[in-house]
Parts: structure tokens; sequence; C-alpha cells
């Protein structure tokens, strides 16, 4: 077995308990929302550093601002319905 990707195997069991776990009454809330948030966390800090180095400071904090407005308007649209 190569752990070339050794990185994954915390995720793998994380996400396999959270599975199980999920038909436990309470448990079931929290595991939906840290299976969720679990995976996007870690691709997060893998693609966010290497665009940062990519991009140009000022446009990214345009781009920031402009998907922080898209989804603050998207809440208050789901708000106010």
């Amino acid at each position: 077995m190569s752990l070339e990707y050794w990185y994954l195997f915390p995720v793998s069991i994380a996400v396999a308990t959270l599975a199980m776990a999920s038909g436990i009454g309470v448990l079931g809330e929290a595991a939906n929302v840290a299976m969720f948030t679990v995976p996007g966390v870690l691709i997060g800090g893998q693609i966010g550093p290497r665009v940062q180095a990519r991009v140009n400071p000022d446009k990214m904090k345009v781009l920031v601002s402009w998907i922080f407005m898209g989804v603050g308007a998207f809440m208050l649209s789901t708000l106010l319905r």
C-alpha cells in the first residue's frame, strides 16, 4: 500500500465515523454539518494558498467582497420569503 496520499486517511476515518453516528438522534444533525464542513475546510486549505500565490491581492479583495455580497443577498432573500 502506497502512502502517497497519507493525508487522506484521517479524513476517510472521520467521514466513516460521522456516517455511522448520523443515525443517532442529536448526533445526526452534528454529523451532517461536520460531514460537509470537514472536507470543505481541508479542500479550501489546499486550494486557498495556491490561489493566493497566483492572484493579485487587490483583485482578490474585490472578488471576495462580491462573494460575500452575493451570499448575503442570498441569505436575505431566503430569510424574507
